[in-house]
C-alpha cells in the first residue's frame, strides 16, 4: 500500500467528519429531546459532510419499526399549513431533501394512502408519507413514549402553586 495515499484518505475522512459538526449536533439533539421528548431528523450526505435536516416533531410520527428501527412518517400537510403562499412554499420545499418534494407531489395528486383502513379505496386522500428508513431517524429517551423529560414535574409544580 502507498503510505501517502493511506494518509491522504485518512485525512479526507477526518475532514468529512469534522465538517459534519457531530459534537454540535449531538448537543442540539439532547436539548430537543429534553424539551420535546423526541427528535426527528433526516440525515443525508452533503458535499462537505453529513447534513442533518431537523424535522418538526409535531408533523412526524412513528407507529411501527422497519428492521428494528422506527419508521418515520411525515405529514405533507405541513407545507400547505405553514406556507400558504405557493411561491414561498416551493422555495421551502426545495430546501428539504428531494424525497420530501416527491412525497408532497404524491400528496397533492391524492396518491398517498388514507390512514383509516375502513375507508373505501380512492374516497379519502392520505397525507402521511413514509420517509426512507436509511435516512430518517427518531431519538427519544423513553423509546415509544415521547414525553418531555421533566413532564412528571408538572403536577408537583401545580401542587406547590396551590399550597
Amino acid at each position: 500500500m502507498n503510505e501517502t495515499k493511506v494518509v491522504a484518505d485518512f485525512n479526507k475522512a477526518l475532514t468529512y467528519f469534522d465538517n459534519s459538526n457531530i459534537k454540535r449536533l449531538c448537543g442540539e439533539f439532547s436539548l430537543q429531546i429534553l424539551k420535546d421528548g423526541v427528535y426527528y431528523g433526516y440525515a443525508y450526505e452533503g458535499t462537505d459532510g453529513i447534513v442533518i435536516q431537523e424535522l418538526p416533531w409535531q408533523w412526524c410520527r412513528s407507529q411501527y419499526k422497519i428492521r428494528g428501527v422506527p419508521a418515520i412518517e411525515f405529514d405533507m400537510k405541513f407545507f400547505d399549513t405553514k406556507y400558504p403562499s405557493v411561491g414561498y412554499r416551493m422555495k421551502v420545499l426545495n430546501l428539504f431533501p428531494p424525497e420530501f418534494k416527491k412525497g408532497y407531489e404524491l400528496y397533492k395528486q391524492g396518491k398517498l394512502p388514507a390512514d383509516d383502513p375502513y375507508v373505501p379505496e380512492g374516497t379519502a386522500k392520505g397525507h402521511w408519507y413514509l420517509l426512507d428508513p436509511e435516512c430518517a431517524f427518531k431519538l427519544s429517551l423513553y423509546g415509544t413514549n415521547d414525553l418531555p423529560f421533566f413532564v412528571n414535574a408538572i403536577p408537583e409544580i401545580l401542587d406547590l402553586e396551590k399550597a
